[in-house]
Order: structure tokens, then sequence, then C-alpha cells
């Protein structure tokens, strides 16, 4: 069954313990966590795959689309959990410096408030990855030296970080 990838930040979604968030109940989410799914014309951006071939490239054209090298922390989760949940996913452009990701590329549509807290309960269930800026360093090199990657599609200021 494939899978979907959305980028997150992990300290909204699995906060360490702290005297902080001592009100947070266990099995629930802080609100920090929406942050990540804010939507635009009630739909979100997410990715589709189906093995560790097309997650690479989505972790790459990813990590290549951003201003600086960072840690890159994603949730993936199961397709059959949007329809689970009645949502509606449309295959769209994508908009990274890599061609093969941005066709592996989704909107998850017609959101609603219901829709994106069943989401919500659905990511905070699901397998948390790290990815660490010095592997998206190389990772994103490998891809330039391979031609995965259109140099020229990538941000100045992420291209100095690499050299």
């Amino acid at each position: 069954m494939a899978q979907f990838l959305r980028v997150i930040r992990q300290a909204r979604w699995f906060p360490q313990p702290s005297a902080a968030l001592g009100w947070l109940m266990a099995g629930e989410i802080q609100s920090d966590a929406l942050l990540d799914l804010q939507t635009r014309d009630n739909a979100l951006s997410v990715y589709r795959f189906d093995n560790d071939i097309e997650l690479e490239i989505i972790i790459v054209g990813l990590a290549s689309n951003r201003e600086n090298l960072a840690n890159l922390d994603y949730i993936s989760f199961d397709e059959q959990h949007l329809a689970s949940a009645g949502i509606i996913f449309v295959k769209t452009d994508g908009d990274t410096p890599c061609s093969q990701a941005n066709m592996l590329h989704y909107d998850l549509r017609e959101l609603t408030v219901h829709k994106v807290a069943m989401l919500a309960q659905v990511i905070s269930g699901s397998p948390f990855e790290r990815i660490r800026e010095k592997d998206i360093k190389n990772k994103i090199i490998n891809a330039m030296e391979s031609g995965l990657l259109d140099r020229s599609l990538i941000k100045d200021s992420l291209l100095q970080k690499l050299t």
C-alpha cells in the first residue's frame, strides 16, 4: 500500500517532557502541531511513494528546496488512513528542484477542520523520521552529481552551504 509523506517539525508532535507542557495529557497533541498542517484553499501538500527509492527522491527534492541545510523531519502514513477519514487526494505539480519528486506530489483536498483533526491523529500515531543535516548535504551533492537535481533551481543560499 502506498504511503504519504508530510514534512513536520518534531518538537510540535513529539515534545520532550518538560514542566512547560505538563498540562498535556497522554495521547493528546499540542495545538502548535497544527502549524504543520496549515492549509491553503482547503488543501494540504503531501508526497506519495511506494518504495524506498521514491522516498529518497522525495527527501532530496524537499531538502534541496530550502534556503539552508538543516535536519529534515517527516511523517509517513498509509494511504488507507486517508480513505477511512474521507480525505481525497489529487495528483498536482510539485515545486522542487527535482522533477522526479515533483511527479510524486499530491494535494489533500476539500479539507475541513474535522478532517484536519483526524489527519493530526493519524500523524501523531505514525512513524517519525529525521534525516540529519550532514546526511542531507551528502544526499543533495550526490543528487546534483547524478543529474537528479536541476542545480539552476536550487537557491543560491543553499548552494553556498554545499561547498
